[in-house]
């Protein structure tokens, strides 16, 4: 089935092909000063991703809290800049992705 799901200020959930992937996941109900403005998933992917996408290093997208949920199963694609967060989650070793080259997640 192939799918996209709205989960709040960037995060994205894309179904496509059999793979699933989550963009920036924020997965609380506030940063800060932002405040969610849709309800949290009642069961936060109860399924892993598999893979999350870190679109840049604004605590917005890169919510170290929200990625920890994630263990080593998913995988991620980051920018180089963002490579050093590595060690503070669970995630799949990163993949990191110049915009000048595409990488192909495949199941």
């Amino acid at each position: 089935m192939n799918a996209l799901t709205y989960v709040g200020h960037a995060t994205v959930e894309i179904e496509m092909d059999g793979v699933r992937l989550l963009t920036d996941p924020v997965l609380r109900k506030r940063i800060v000063h932002l405040r969610r403005q849709v309800p949290l998933p009642h069961e936060p992917f109860a399924k892993a991703p598999d893979a999350i996408l870190l679109s840049h290093q604004h605590f917005d997208h890169l919510d170290l809290p929200s990625l920890r949920g994630f263990g080593p199963e998913t995988g991620s694609f980051r920018a180089r800049a963002a490579a050093h967060f590595s060690g503070k989650t669970a995630l799949r070793t990163s993949r990191n992705s110049p915009s000048a080259r595409r990488r192909k997640l495949a199941r």
